[in-house]
């Protein structure tokens, strides 16, 4: 598995996994250097939008495409953000998006997790449910017969979260819209000051919701 982001940095070391270069521009994964870890071991990729920046989804899906690999996209700091019109999460085999406080869109703890997988939903139905939910989700013959006691784990977060979290998902597009304001006020502000920042404006992306944009004096 190869991993693009510097939290992650704990669990490569523990699980021997290679992590990938950034992009000195945006922050996000080098799909150059992703080309070259690649190896015969090699089972997925782990990107991460950071900042709200979305990843260059086209090559990295091509590349995952022509070595057979699935793609696992952390979509924490880009609730919202598209890339070439479609939204970031959506590309690869399984999505997750944090929920944690500081997020644009806040449960105060917990995630979601996304796939189009009968198979990926249903595993992860048994380590996060038990009982009805699971009864209710699991349809496959193989894994039904743990529906009822799911893998004995529960992660499914409070019901109170998720109804602060659908809440705050109502608000995101006017959320977006008024960090975009700031930012761009901001910019305008500094922009007499000799500075290097993030291109945010590039074509590829059509929204970013910039959770995050550094100014760096020169």
């Amino acid at each position: 598995m190869l991993v693009g982001w510097r939290r992650r940095a704990p669990s490569c070391t523990l699980l021997r996994l290679p992590p990938v270069d950034a992009e000195p521009e945006t922050g996000n994964i080098d799909v150059e250097d992703l080309k070259k870890k690649i190896t015969k071991r090699t089972k997925a990729i782990v990107v991460t939008h950071i900042w709200g920046y979305p990843c260059e989804m086209d090559e990295i899906m091509e590349v995952a495409k022509n070595h057979g690999l699935k793609v696992i996209e952390d979509c924490s700091h880009a609730h919202g953000a598209t890339y070439k019109g479609q939204l970031v999460g959506t590309f690869g085999d399984v999505s997750c998006f944090s929920l944690q406080g500081n997020k644009i869109v806040s449960a105060g703890e917990g995630g979601i997790l996304l796939t189009n997988s009968q198979e990926i939903y249903e595993r992860s139905t048994l380590l996060g449910h038990f009982r009805d939910r699971s009864q209710q989700c699991v349809c496959s013959n193989f894994y039904k017969q743990f529906a009822k006691t799911g893998y004995g784990l529960k992660y499914r977060m409070h019901v109170l979260a998720a109804a602060l979290a659908r809440v705050s998902l109502w608000k995101l597009d006017e959320r977006i819209k008024t960090r975009t304001e700031n930012l761009n006020y901001f910019s305008k502000l500094l922009s007499k000051i000799p500075h290097r920042t993030t291109n945010y404006q590039k074509l590829r992306y059509q929204r970013s919701i910039l959770w995050v944009q550094a100014f760096v004096s020169e």
